[in-house]
């Protein structure tokens, strides 16, 4: 695939996939329609000609070897950024540190969940090209929630929005982060060493696409709506 560089900038796509999942054991490689759940990430990534390189970070062998399959490069994951408690922003640095000592830079990454086996080639295209023509720090997936929220005090629910009306129809929409696609700047990420700031845009996407694979019930409902 020939590689077209949007606006000369260099993107990198990074497929982030460890080992370990606390919902649902070796996740990232259970089947929907027959094929491996990272393997529809994989797909997609490879189908996008704005990436310079698409790489997944993992510290699991199984997802090595399905990498290998799709001709896609597989950086180690070290124990360290690999628990449960590891952040994504760390993941990056980790990549993006590993690349550029072998001289490889980018202007961008785009971090692609492999638990959403539902996002669309075009969403992607689209957020990237909000986040290179607006210039922003990063940029996220975003869907819509009309649930009421809120914590447990004292043994009691508490609201963490005030909602007046008990109908959902009439509630204000208020909007939580999807796995679809992060749009990071590299100087920004490199210099504060996170992915998320005030001038972080959105993009919204619908809850079909914004299907996240965390339990039984969630790989059922993806192998239903793939088609």
């Amino acid at each position: 695939m020939v590689v077209f560089l949007y606006k000369k900038k260099k993107i990198l796509a990074i497929i982030p996939a460890r080992k370990g999942s606390t919902g649902i054991k070796e996740k990232n490689i259970r089947l929907v329609k027959n094929k491996p759940l990272i393997g529809w990430t994989l797909e997609l990534a490879g189908s996008i000609n704005f990436f310079d390189k698409v790489v997944v970070s993992s510290d699991c062998k199984k997802i090595k070897n399905i990498t290998e399959k799709y001709k896609i490069d597989f950086i180690d994951r070290p124990k360290i950024i690999s628990s449960s408690t590891a952040k994504t922003d760390d993941v990056l640095i980790h990549t993006i540190d590993y690349l550029e000592r072998k001289e490889l830079y980018f202007d961008y990454i785009v971090t692609l969940e492999p638990t959403s086996p539902l996002r669309k080639k075009e969403t992607v295209v689209k957020s990237i090209k909000k986040a290179v023509n607006k210039k922003l720090d990063s940029l996220i997936c975003i869907k819509q929630n009309q649930e009421l929220i809120g914590k447990l005090v004292n043994d009691k629910f508490i609201p963490l929005v005030n909602q007046k009306s008990r109908r959902r129809q009439e509630r204000k929409s208020y909007f939580c982060e999807t796995g679809v696609s992060y749009i990071t700047n590299v100087n920004f990420l490199k210099k504060k060493k996170k992915m998320i700031s005030k001038r972080t845009g959105f993009l919204i996407v619908d809850s079909k696409e914004s299907l996240d694979i965390n339990d039984e019930v969630d790989l059922k409902l993806a192998n239903l709506l793939i088609t």
